[in-house]
């Protein structure tokens, strides 16, 4: 299991995520299913959690985004996404690997809707996906601007709706469905001092940060 005494996946700290494939689902021959956005490349802190969640146990469904990789230093890695596939399939487990632009309204619900049909319905979600680029208070744009609130702050609302809209028998998951978002940033003075994203995730504010790490 991913924890049983507090210690989340990877030292993150995730509330206890292994222990809802322990219940009558998995003993039945079933796999719970987890939809982990933003996993996009094998540096990435989503890709691990993906590949730990299969080893545990769980069907795991995956975003990525090329457009957003080709506009980075890193640039489009889509063997990286290939070989995520191969690594959770090695684990034991089904998968899917799914193109998300975030930046569309409808992407969110769309995703949980594909996601049952191929896997089945969504159990856990863990948000790792993000929009990060630097920039200062004069050279930020107002589509940079735009995107960041799209991808950061409006995104991570949808998907959690639509996560929660596709419960069809909420009282029978009452303490077990799980939400995950990822923060990776520094803490202090970042709205001042470097990144478009600071605003759409809450890090204007003093010694606070909370912004997610990749897309």
């Amino acid at each position: 299991m991913i924890t049983n005494k507090g210690v989340g996946v990877l030292g993150l700290g995730l509330p206890e995520l292994g222990t809802l494939g322990a219940g009558s689902d998995r003993s039945a021959g079933s796999r719970p299913v987890v939809l982990v956005t933003g996993a996009g490349r094998l540096a990435g802190i989503a890709t691990r959690i993906a590949v730990r969640l299969a080893e545990d146990g769980w069907d795991v469904a995956t975003t990525h985004w090329a457009p957003y990789d080709a506009r980075m230093p890193w640039g489009e890695q889509p063997e990286d996404v290939q070989e995520l596939g191969a690594r959770i399939r090695a684990a034991g487990a089904e998968t899917v690997a799914l193109p998300a632009d975030l930046t569309d309204v409808h992407t969110p619900a769309a995703l949980f809707a594909t996601v049952a049909d191929r896997l089945g319905p969504v159990t856990a979600l863990v948000m790792g996906h993000a929009e990060s680029v630097d920039s200062d208070l004069l050279s930020t744009t107002v589509e940079s601007f735009d995107r960041h609130f799209a991808v950061n702050t409006r995104a991570s609302w949808l998907l959690i709706k639509a996560f929660a809209e596709q419960l069809k028998q909420p009282e029978q998951l009452t303490g077990r469905a799980r939400v995950v978002a990822l923060t990776s940033d520094h803490t202090a003075f970042n709205c001042l001092t470097g990144r478009a994203r600071a605003p759409s995730t809450g890090s204007c504010w003093p010694r606070h940060a909370s912004s997610r790490t990749s897309r």
